[in-house]
């Protein structure tokens, strides 16, 4: 035993030479065989790592270690059942090892020997918060995790040394009291590190961990050191933590409204309190006499037993009044693991119970804490991170200054004191300039922010910058559901959890799914705050009018009293920075970023400075996070190729076959320079003499025609150029689509009476819309990069290629996307929380809602705000407020929104005749290019959001063919279907209406097939609707014709379950018509074709169109959800007909059903069939057995 080094006095905590004697140097691994592992990797070449996991519970390890590049030789020691049951579902290729006694000198070193690893790391955990320092491993004993760790150690490294192969080892711990840890220390010669899974993720987690190798060095400047308890304290700092979006989390309109109550400096967004295993039964629940009386209330009611902490009520979710604790799958995802990920077989067939998941769930190492560690092993041998590895390490060389984190800077912080902190935090210059005015700006607590003041005295918000919780940016289901759309499966990223749980056998599944009282189509939409704070507001408050203008006056006064800090900002700017933004009105921007509490501190500037452009983009703080973009090139390496790419340039760009495109692509650039944000024209040997040979790089311009707007508009190629290739982002826009216009519309909707109360039944919900100018051009890009912010294109009149210096974005950078968004986010948020108004956007597009009542204030108050901010509008494209209003192409009616709950969403006038001119024009020339195919699917993939069901989609396969693998540009028979389709789709269905809440109970559906190898084909039927009294089944028997139409293959279960589908609107149109139905499947291939609409096999496709279609023109709203087959109602009907003994226990009125006659599925046009269903379609039909 070795004992370990203490840090040097006088050595500052987070100096790395402070770090390195915290190890023993008898625990490190040997230096010559690190020194050939190291050289190995720089060679390229690839590192076994053989693995000994000792209570490897989950499989943590193994997910942590996929973010590395070693190959990876799993060997595991576990021996609880369940947890055994996920490890061998989840790592086919694990060695399951059993009990840690059967480790021995000699088997380590059989198995070394086999596997003939580069390096060993041996991986250990523990739970246990004392440790008694005498080495006793009995079977019995609580520590032996510990002390069998220890030896394994011992033994393995002997043999190690043998073999010149270096051996790491990492122990993981609950955190102990001094005494236990200075046990574990002398034990395993290295200091301990406490970190906390609130670092990396949404729960609370301390742990202890001792490690053997160093942390990189950038990392090393996250530690300090704790005298008192003795071990180091490893902090990540909040930019190097990506936490996984609730709204990926958290599906079904639940959501933990109440999380911010638990917010600390450090964890700003609040974190969940630390998982537990549930309590044994008689177990006295811990923190009762601390606990609320709504918590004791919550614990007394719920069926798992918990410590009464977990029912506080920031620790649950909710929807409306309901509250829930977090289930098995939620707590998977906060851990870091695949969803589902211990749902898994157990006893046979037997899923594993979710007590026994929770048990193994609780019990787990948290995997991006893991992921964190094992990717500093893999830098520390030599290895890069891997490929979309999401692992924060940095990737700094030395120890970095540490950066400034406005957050945490002003986390608490009220009054002047926030003003006085927000303003020291801005960027250079505008720090400097703003800071003499001081006592002019106005905090977020001051009385002129009713949002920031609500969410203060809710608890949701502590002072300080405002926290977004990205529920508006990650919650794309919830919309689509409030819409009336289904996204996918229970299982899918954007599904729902199952309205009726599992394992309920088939009564119990029968008795639930008539119990469920709510259509997901009918329930509030999960709305962010701001949203629902306007909403109210717009329901409630008669004098919005009247306060808006207010504040727009005040607003007004002052910017007056603000001017001399605008004069100095645009004095800061560069000329070629003021030329796009010197009208900015800086100093009313900035005063209003303060009244916020904006997070986005560094935007405005930006509009001094100018935005990068190229490289590592700056990351805004109200985008959620995404898996980061990284560079593939550096700025260097890009300009490095640059001469030759401008001499390939110069050699390939020429005139167009139609001269009206150049002549167009000359007026844009002429625009740019008329609006005095481009100079030019000039030519390459102007910007070598300006730049320098090769140290400039353009950007190709080219034209497009867009038909919704009849105009053409300016492309600067990016991707081409290489610029995209040279950038990197972490963060993700955020627009918004149509699903969120429905959803607020819905939570509109949902407050019709109080509408009512306080302005009468005539009122509506109108729309408008407003237009940025040339939005990206009044972006300035920073001086740093105008040698990439150059245009090429081809001058007509000059007949050579010409040259245009940009000085805002171009239409075509990545970075321009992020770089632009900033400020429609951030005059959005103003609207919402400062002025009280229904406001989303999309890019340049903003859409403002208000009632009637208002006469248009909110948006006269939305033009007023930008004419003071300097954001120039188009008022050719501006429309006025209107229940009917065009918005990204789609035409929305309000008109019967309040008193009827209906909302139509159609194509915008022209744009069905103008996609069947062009399909007409494809059909009678026999022709069509890849070009063509992709601009036709892309408008028909615009279209089909606008209308009924997902109708459109099987038109998409033939024309994807033609886009990516057609070396013909002649129309086949195959393409010519699918066109013929789209003409006859576009003629029968109709526009997309969404009805809020449930006009009758829910109609449950079930239906199945019976598919076995010389047996007839069973289709089956179950419905209960409110407009029979009894329950109905129906039974079919799949005609051998149709059987051989089918694409040949062993089983055809899955075209048969869709099949069955068809059964209900094809012979039950009256109960399927405008009903809102919830229909079970026990197949999950059929499940999803049902939602999506489409699959990628021939037949099933055909008969997916076909019942999309019918389902489309009776009106219904149908959510479909999966079933067990033991619980399906029809599964007996499929199998025995008539004779289903469980049709007559249930009292199921049950009957014959036929099929119509079809034409061939994969050979016959999809027009055909369609027509053969559809003109087939008539009440129940009843034919023999």
């Amino acid at each position: 035993m070795h004992p370990v080094v203490p840090p040097q006095p006088g050595v500052p905590s987070q100096s790395p030479s402070n770090w390195q004697p915290a190890v023993a140097e008898a625990a490190l691994p040997c230096s010559s065989a690190l020194d050939r592992l190291r050289r190995k990797a720089a060679a390229g070449l690839s590192l076994t790592l053989l693995v000994f996991s000792i209570c490897d519970g989950i499989g943590a390890t193994w997910l942590a270690l996929d973010a590395t590049l070693f190959q990876v030789v799993q060997m595991s020691f576990e021996t609880h059942p369940a947890c055994m049951s996920v490890l061998r579902h989840r790592f086919p290729s694990l060695h399951h090892c059993g009990s840690t006694r059967s480790i021995s000198e000699h088997w380590l070193r059989e198995a070394v020997e086999r596997h003939r690893p580069d390096a060993c790391l041996l991986k250990g955990s523990g739970q246990f918060t004392q440790l008694n320092p005498e080495r006793v491993v009995g079977r019995s004993n609580h520590f032996a995790p510990f002390w069998s760790f220890v030896e394994c150690r011992d033994l393995l490294s002997g043999v190690l040394r043998a073999h010149s192969v270096p051996l790491f080892f990492l122990f993981v711990n609950s955190v102990m009291d001094t005494t236990s840890v200075a046990v574990a220390t002398a034990a395993l010669g290295v200091n301990s590190v406490q970190m906390d899974a609130a670092d990396f993720g949404w729960h609370v987690r301390k742990t202890l961990v001792w490690f053997n190798w160093q942390l990189l060095p950038g990392m090393e400047a996250w530690l300090s050191w704790d005298p008192g308890r003795s071990n180091w304290d490893l902090c990540v700092p909040r930019g190097f933590s990506q936490l996984v979006p609730l709204g990926d989390v958290f599906k079904g309109g639940w959501w933990p409204t109440h999380l911010a109550k638990s917010a600390t400096k450090l964890h700003p967004e609040g974190r969940f309190v630390a998982m537990c295993n549930p309590l044994h039964p008689g177990a006295k629940p811990h923190g009762w006499t601390a606990a609320s009386n709504e918590a004791q209330i919550r614990c007394r009611e719920s069926s798992v037993r918990l410590p009464t902490y977990h029912f506080e009520d920031r620790n649950l979710l909710f929807r409306e009044s309901q509250w829930r604790l977090l289930s098995c799958r939620e707590r998977e995802l906060l851990m870091g693991f695949p969803a589902d990920f211990t749902r898994v077989p157990s006893n046979g067939k037997q899923v594993l119970p979710d007590p026994d998941r929770l048990c193994t769930i609780c019990s787990s190492a948290h995997v991006p804490l893991l992921r964190m560690l094992l990717a500093s092993l893999a830098g520390f041998c030599g290895l890069q991170p891997a490929t979309g590895s999401t692992c924060p390490v940095p990737v700094v060389t030395g120890a970095p200054s540490p950066q400034p984190d406005p957050v945490i800077d002003m986390w608490g912080l009220t009054g002047r004191a926030f003003v006085s902190a927000y303003l020291k935090c801005l960027p250079e210059p505008l720090r400097s300039i703003s800071l003499p005015f001081e006592s002019l700006f106005d905090g977020p607590d001051s009385g002129q922010n009713e949002y920031y003041a609500a969410r203060m005295a809710s608890g949701r918000q502590h002072g300080g910058l405002l926290v977004f919780d990205f529920r508006e940016q990650s919650s794309a289901g919830a919309f689509a559901a409030a819409a009336g759309e289904q996204r996918g499966t229970h299982l899918s990223r954007e599904g729902w959890p199952r309205l009726v749980p599992e394992g309920l056998g088939l009564q119990g599944h029968w008795q639930a799914a008539r119990a469920v009282e709510s259509h997901p189509f009918t329930l509030p939409p999960n709305l962010p705050d701001d949203l629902l704070f306007v909403v109210q507001a717009t329901a409630s408050q008669k004098d919005l009018g009247a306060r808006r203008r207010r504040r727009i006056r005040r607003w007004h006064a002052k910017s007056k009293a603000l001017e001399a800090l605008t004069h100095a900002a645009w004095r800061a700017m560069s000329p070629r920075v003021r030329a796009v933004a010197g009208t900015l009105n800086i100093g009313l921007m900035l005063y209003l970023s303060v009244l916020l509490a904006w997070p986005d501190t560094s935007y405005v500037a930006r509009l001094i400075t100018g935005f990068t452009v190229v490289g590592v983009i700056e990351d805004a703080p109200v985008f959620r996070p995404a898996v980061a973009q990284t560079q593939k090139i550096t700025k260097e390496e890009l300009l490095a190729t640059s001469a030759t790419y401008i001499d390939r340039l110069e050699a390939t760009m020429g005139p167009n076959a139609d001269p009206e495109v150049d002549w167009e692509c000359l007026r844009q650039c002429e625009k740019d320079l008329a609006r005095g944000g481009a100079a030019g024209f000039t030519s390459r040997a102007a910007l070598d003499s300006k730049y320098g040979k090769g140290n400039w790089r353009p950007l190709p311009r080219f034209v497009i025609w867009q038909e919704h707007s009849m105009k053409y508009r300016a492309i600067d190629n990016g991707r081409s150029a290489g610029h995209n290739s040279a950038s990197s982002t972490k963060t993700r826009v955020h627009t918004a689509g149509h699903d969120l216009v429905v959803a607020v519309s819905h939570a509109v909707w949902l407050l019709r009476d109080q509408i009512a109360e306080n302005f009468g039944h005539n009122v509506n919900l109108e729309g408008g819309i407003d237009d940025e100018s040339a939005a990206y051009r009044w972006k300035p890009g920073a001086d740093c990069d105008a040698n990439v912010l150059i245009i090429a294109f081809w001058h007509p009149g000059t007949s050579s290629l010409r040259y245009m210096e940009l000085f805002g974005h171009p239409f075509g950078l990545l970075s321009a996307v992020l770089n632009y968004n900033r400020g429609p986010e951030f005059q959005t948020a103003i609207c919402r929380q400062l002025l009280s108004m229904l406001c989303v956007h999309y890019y340049d597009d903003n859409l403002t809602l208000g009632l009637s009542s208002e006469r248009g204030s909110g948006q006269q108050t939305y033009n007023d705000l930008c004419g003071l901010l300097g954001v120039k509008l188009d008022r050719t494209k501006r429309t006025l407020m209107n229940p009917i209003f065009v918005y990204t192409g789609a035409v929305f009616d309000f008109g019967q929104l309040l008193p009827e709950g209906l909302v139509k969403v159609d194509a915008k006038n022209g744009r069905r005749e103008s996609i069947l001119s062009l399909v007409a024009e494809h059909r009678r020339s026999k022709w069509m290019s890849s070009g063509q195919a992709s601009t036709l699917r892309g408008k028909c993939g615009f279209l089909g959001s606008q209308i009924h069901g997902k109708v459109l989609k099987q038109c998409e396969r033939p024309l994807i063919a033609r886009q990516y693998h057609d070396t013909v540009r002649s129309i086949g028979p195959v393409l010519d279907s699918a066109l013929q389709f789209l003409e006859c789709v576009l003629a029968k269905v109709k526009a997309r209406q969404v009805q809020f809440g449930l006009q009758e109970a829910l109609t449950i559906v079930y239906t199945d097939a019976m598919w076995e190898p010389g047996q007839p084909c069973g289709l089956g039927l179950v419905i209960h609707s409110p407009r029979r009294s009894k329950p109905l089944g129906l039974a079919a028997i799949v005609p051998d014709a149709v059987v051989r139409m089918l694409v040949p293959k062993d089983t055809q279960i899955g075209q048969a379950e869709v099949l069955a589908a068809l059964l209900g609107p094809h012979n039950l149109p009256e109960l399927y018509r405008n009903a809102d139905i919830l229909h079970f499947v026990d197949n999950q291939s059929a499940l999803s074709g049902l939602i999506k609409g489409v699959s990628p096999k021939e037949d099933t496709a055909a008969i997916l169109s076909v019942y999309t279609i019918m389902v489309a023109q009776l009106g219904s709203k149908v959510w479909y959800e999966f079933c067990e087959s033991s619980a399906n109602m029809s599964d007996g009907l499929s199998r025995d007909g008539l004779l289903d003994p469980v049709a007559k226990q249930f009292g199921i009125d049950a009957q014959y059903a036929c099929l119509p006659t079809l034409p061939s599925f994969s050979h016959a046009p999809l027009v055909t069939l369609l027509s053969a269903l559809s003109s087939s379609q008539c009440v129940l039909k009843i034919c023999s057995a």
